[in-house]
């Protein structure tokens, strides 16, 4: 039986840009479907918001295989003929036009009724809950009502891809964690594809389907949030992600999708084996995350017996978050970091720390 592979609204083959003698894209390919919520991730100077700019136009590649989108060749081709539109964390709205002459702008400018681009200005505020402050200046909204103006204004057009250059990034801690939960649901009720950028990987974890994490013009691992949480595949992965704790070693064995590895002090630990893992006896590194870990009054308790990895230790350290409190306990294998929620032992009580081999993962060092 035949079946019918749906076309990807973005394709971008093999694109390669630079700065000079600097590479901001060393031949990156990208794809996105339709309706998809995907996520850029990157620190300053990955090669996301290059990627962006080349997608939405603003940047001219040096060069590029194939650049589509929703099926037509965009290569070339200025920002006003590519059906996209981009957000941008400044927002660049008009302080001298009202909130719904902001969001009618990209209708006026395609020639559309004056009428029907009133009607549906209002119906995209109505999307992000302003319909009410149509009237006001931009002055006179709050930071996260002028984003969400914005986000009208790009979509009130129904472009095929919506690209967000950090549009949350000004916003203070509890109205962006508000926002993140808001632009998910304008993404579903809208079904239009987001291509978001970000060097937030919380964000990444809470609004993608997808994310493509980036290093030096590189996509370093692409997949599903809770892939690059709990099985990254570098160790640049890991550590952007949030492991505390990488600890170098020697691999002495895999069998299947496990993996054993020899720590500084002679200590022998398993955990779930990375694809890129090379030969036995090569060097290798375990990640684990603080969370994951916890602490024991001995190395010789229970915990061993059933099949956990189990460290000596001395508690040298703790941190007191109100949530939670960071703790640092010196082993053999060296300096371990861990997290804890609930009541903190004293010194006294802690001779060891102990992880399940399921919640740790060992990559090629």
């Amino acid at each position: 039986m035949d079946e019918t592979v749906e076309q990807p609204i973005l394709e971008v083959v093999d694109v390669l840009h630079k700065y000079g003698s600097v590479t901001a894209l060393d031949h990156v390919s990208l794809q996105a479907k339709r309706g998809e919520f995907l996520t850029i991730l990157g620190s300053s100077g990955s090669g996301k918001t290059t990627m962006l700019r080349v997608i939405s136009g603003l940047e001219q590649p040096t060069q590029v295989g194939k650049l589509a989108i929703g099926g037509v060749d965009v290569r070339g081709k200025p920002p006003s003929k590519r059906n996209c539109t981009t957000v941008f964390q400044n927002y660049a709205l008009f302080p001298h036009m009202s909130v719904a002459e902001n969001v009618a702008y990209g209708l006026k400018v395609r020639n559309v009724p004056r009428e029907d681009a009133r009607k549906q200005a209002m119906q995209a505020l109505a999307m992000v809950q302003l319909e009410s402050k149509s009237e006001r200046r931009i002055a006179q909204l709050s930071g996260g009502e002028r984003q969400r103006v914005a986000l009208a204004r790009a979509a009130v057009t129904r472009p095929a891809i919506l690209l967000l250059d950090e549009p949350l990034g000004a916003l203070d801690e509890r109205l962006r964690i508000d926002m993140q939960s808001e632009l998910v649901e304008i993404q579903r009720a809208l079904g239009m594809t987001f291509v978001y950028i970000t060097h937030s990987q919380e964000e990444a974890l809470t609004m993608s389907d997808r994310v493509v994490l980036m290093s030096h013009g590189r996509i370093e691992q692409s997949g599903r949030p809770v892939d690059l949480f709990d099985r990254p595949a570098t160790l640049f992965a890991a550590g952007f992600m949030g492991y505390e704790n990488i600890l170098p070693g020697r691999l002495t064995g895999r069998q299947g999708d496990q993996a054993t590895v020899e720590l500084a002090g002679g200590i022998t630990v398993r955990g779930v084996a990375s694809e890129a893992l090379g030969a036995v006896g090569t060097q290798a590194a375990l990640a684990v995350r603080a969370e994951r870990m916890a602490l024991l009054a001995t190395a010789d308790g229970d915990a061993g017996r059933d099949g956990a990895n189990v460290l000596a230790g001395t508690l040298r350290k703790q941190i007191y978050h109100g949530k939670y409190t960071d703790q640092t306990v010196d082993t053999a294998a060296g300096t371990i970091r861990l997290r804890r929620w609930d009541r903190v032992p004293s010194a006294e009580q802690v001779g060891a720390v102990a992880w399940q081999p399921e919640d740790c993962i060992v990559l090629p060092a």
